[in-house]
């Protein structure tokens, strides 16, 4: 019985960590603002996020869509936020980077 407890109770502690997220940020900006401020944001949804990161293609599709905004002008101050939250073994990813379009 005592050891019938002992494993429910380590079932109910794994589920319950296993669902928790843990939100994390990196990034940030020291930048003045100069011209018009673009952002672009990427999501990438991983199994086995150690394994699997988010790609360069999702990156790059960030990067394109961010110059786009600015009509194929340069963008200057760029800073970049990654989030990551933690759902068992998936994880969800997220990249967003934001600058200034050059006057």
């Amino acid at each position: 019985m005592k050891k019938m407890l002992i494993a429910s109770m380590a079932i109910i502690a794994t589920l319950l960590v296993g669902c928790a997220t843990a939100p994390v940020t990196t990034g940030g900006s020291l930048y003045e603002s100069s011209g018009k401020k673009v952002s672009a944001e990427v999501t990438s949804y991983n199994i086995l996020s150690f394994i699997t990161p988010m790609t360069m293609e999702k990156v790059e599709e960030a990067t394109s869509d961010l110059i786009s905004k600015c009509n194929k002008k340069n963008v200057i101050n760029v800073t970049s936020q990654k989030k990551t939250m933690f759902l068992w073994l998936v994880s969800i990813e997220t990249l967003t980077i934001s600058g200034y379009c050059a006057k």
